[in-house]
């Protein structure tokens, strides 16, 4: 069953579907609290059924559903159209993870904020697995398991039809980033299973899947990857410099940066994110 739970600075709630919040009633101040509390999820999504529209509109600010701290692991280059755009094989790229601060979490209409020095700032849309039980080192994850670990994509905690969601990205507008989960080289089960080797996950952790080809960095293409390996380090990456300073897709200040994940049908829709780039 897909329950959309949102958090204010008010508490946890139940969409209905029809803008109507539905208090989640519960003590609980984490995502890992809130997943514990998993009745209490279920009673508001009862009367949000039973009764749409007596829930209240949406006020005050929309919060991340993810509280921190949290372990936040990304899978890297997990799609092919990424894979090319990076200038891998998506054939023979290995599995790789990696680790970002929880305190990278926002909310999903807080602003970008740009550090003044970064010249290349860059966007990706990812669909985040939210666990809901503890994934110990050496777990096996199949895909008729993973509903055991994951709680949430995102903001739902439906898993039937993870395989057609699509993740779409504008920017001002222009769609820049366009694929559904089919086209992931490593699916999700066989990502957790790899990421259990080495690393524990709890309840209220999350692993970001990776994102689709269409960023703004992208590969110059084999043969000029080719040349530039044959230049010492240092002006490999004035080359590299001064190639991306050409580059006009990296973000700038006041661009607005929408990210939408969903069915194609929108029965399955887990929202839209929309920013915009600020200069600190």
């Amino acid at each position: 069953m897909n329950i959309p739970v949102v958090r204010t600075g008010e508490g946890w709630w139940v969409e209905s579907g029809t803008g109507r919040l539905h208090r989640v009633t519960t003590s609980a101040g984490t995502t890992a609290d809130l997943l514990a509390d998993r009745a209490a999820v279920t009673e508001a999504a009862a009367r949000a059924a039973a009764d749409p529209d007596a829930g209240q509109l949406a006020q005050g600010e929309l919060l991340s559903p993810l509280t921190t701290p949290c372990r936040v692991v990304a899978r890297m280059v997990n799609y092919p159209s990424h894979a090319v755009d990076s200038g891998f094989d998506p054939d023979t790229v290995p599995p790789a993870f990696f680790r970002k601060a929880s305190g990278s979490v926002s909310g999903p209409y807080q602003d970008i904020v740009r550090p003044s020095h970064v010249r290349f700032l860059d966007y990706e849309v990812e669909l985040g697995l939210v666990m809901g039980a503890d994934l110990p080192v050496g777990t096996q994850v199949t895909d008729s398991t993973l509903s055991d670990y994951v709680a949430a994509l995102v903001v739902a905690d439906d898993l039937a039809r993870l395989s057609d969601l699509r993740l779409t990205l504008q920017v001002n507008g222009a769609t820049r980033q366009d694929r559904t989960v089919t086209d992931m080289i490593v699916k999700p089960a066989r990502a957790l299973t790899l990421l259990s080797r080495f690393q524990t996950l709890q309840p209220g952790d999350v692993l970001l899947t990776g994102t689709p080809g269409g960023t703004a960095l992208n590969s110059p293409g084999k043969l000029a990857t080719t040349l530039a390996a044959l230049l010492p380090p240092h002006k490999r990456w004035q080359k590299f410099f001064a190639r991306q300073q050409h580059n006009p897709h990296y973000l700038q200040d006041g661009d607005v940066v929408t990210a939408r994940i969903a069915t194609d049908d929108g029965v399955l829709d887990l929202g839209e994110q929309s920013t915009m780039v600020h200069t600190h």
